[in-house]
């Protein structure tokens, strides 16, 4: 008898405060045909709510995957800490990460592009020039998606996002940090697309080299600074992933070439080493933080 295989399930999100959202134009930053993503930021209530809801799916996925060579590999879900910038410790708020590249090829070589639906709080479509911004309040409706990852040789949960409802908006706009003066307007003329702004690490868009600057760091302190982030980086992948040292090495530079493609460590900023390391290796929530009840078994858990 031939094998019956479980239609996938779309599930819905709790209403939750968003960072760094593309979802009505895909991120082009590190692929060229577009990702399209967002993080939601949930209580440890609402994510074990929302993992007792995928964990059938989950499961039957599973089953698939994780045999033969990747017997043995653990299972990482996209979840990460999130973390306060002054203490550097975590907020007890878990970061819940959605992406769904814009182009796929199927099989027989046929390419689809793919979109988000986005909608407002009566389901009724947004615009596409609405500038969707980190603080908005989103429910997301997506996918679950088990596959192996050879680079980083475990199974990872895939959350693809299928549409979005927009509870609250907070319309993203540059924000340079100055405060308004009395004198000269330009009576909207401003600056929209400012281009000696475009690569500042603390935008949440651009990919530009920075711009040039009168007044700058010494080469040595600036070096210093990149060197110090390169280790942490160094140290939180070991952590993340321990074993020989030669996996290691091996795993860390796929890693790096898969995130910085075309790069070296000599083009990569203080900021974007800050980035990689937060998308990468921040351990995610540890086993007794993310079942409370003890309703999942330890190898199902990104521990």
């Amino acid at each position: 008898m031939a094998e019956t295989i479980k239609k996938k399930t779309r599930y819905i999100t709790a209403a939750c405060e968003c960072r760094y959202p593309w979802l009505t134009t895909p991120d082009t930053k590190f692929k060229a045909e577009g990702k399209y993503r967002v993080e939601l930021l949930m209580s440890m209530e609402q994510l074990t709510a929302l993992a007792k809801e995928v964990m059938p799916d989950v499961n039957e996925q599973k089953a698939k995957v994780q045999k033969g060579e990747f017997a043995n590999w653990k299972l990482v879900w996209p979840v990460k800490d999130e973390i306060n910038d002054e203490t550097e410790k975590p907020t007890g708020r878990k970061i819940i990460m959605f992406e769904q590249n814009a182009k796929i090829t199927r099989g027989n070589g046929q390419v689809d592009a793919l979109h988000v639906v986005v909608v407002d709080s009566k389901n009724k479509p947004v615009p596409a020039d609405v500038k969707l911004g980190t603080g908005s309040v989103l429910k997301i409706a997506f996918k679950v998606r088990v596959v192996e990852s050879k680079i980083t040789k475990d199974i990872r949960i895939k959350f693809h996002p299928m549409a979005a409802q927009i509870i609250s908006l907070v319309e993203w706009k540059q924000d340079f940090g100055f405060e308004e003066e009395d004198g000269y307007t330009a009576d909207g003329n401003g600056f929209d697309e400012p281009a000696t702004t475009s690569g500042l690490d603390d935008f949440p868009f651009g990919s530009e080299e920075p711009p040039s600057q009168t007044i700058t760091p010494s080469v040595s302190e600036v070096e210093t600074l990149r060197n110090g982030a390169q280790v942490k980086a160094w140290q939180e992948y070991k952590a993340a992933f321990p074993g020989p040292v030669d996996a290691m090495n091996a795993g860390f530079k796929n890693c790096f070439e898969a995130y910085f493609p075309g790069k070296t460590k000599e083009q990569i900023g203080i900021g974007q080493w800050r980035q990689f390391v937060s998308d990468k290796f921040k351990r995610p929530a540890t086993e007794a933080e993310f079942d409370p009840e003890g309703t999942f078994k330890a190898d199902e858990l990104p521990i």
